[in-house]
């Protein structure tokens, strides 16, 4: 995989590795899989969950290097590089790799416009 990425790409998914390791996003990982192995109810929430913390790493990635597309760009390359997602996964507009590559390509939200969306009915 690193081989199939430039060295500023491969700067920026090592950044966003570290995050996850700074972070210890492998204990917050650990607590949602367990929980949903106790309640299957909870799948739903792990998976959202596991993305969120992709996404907290592409950021602190950003942070890191300061280039959103650089950071969009390694990510979605290094997913195709490794070949471990079903292609069908990856060709959509859906799922985790587009997503977060549409999100990286996005301006990053201020917390001004977070406050500002409307509150939930």
């Amino acid at each position: 995989m690193l081989r199939a990425l430039s060295a500023d790409e491969r700067h920026a998914l090592l950044a966003h590795e570290r995050a996850h390791l700074r972070y210890q996003h492998h204990l917050f990982l650990l607590v949602l899989q367990l929980s949903a192995a106790v309640n299957p109810l909870l799948r739903p929430l792990s998976r959202v969950g596991s993305f969120t913390l992709e996404r907290w790493a592409d950021e602190a990635a950003v942070t890191a290097v300061g280039d959103r597309p650089l950071v969009a760009r390694a990510i979605a390359r290094a997913a195709l590089a490794t070949g471990s997602a079903p292609e069908r996964v990856l060709a959509a507009n859906g799922g985790p790799v587009p997503q977060r590559v549409r999100a990286l390509l996005e301006p990053r939200p201020t917390r001004a416009m977070a406050s500002s969306s409307p509150s939930p009915p």
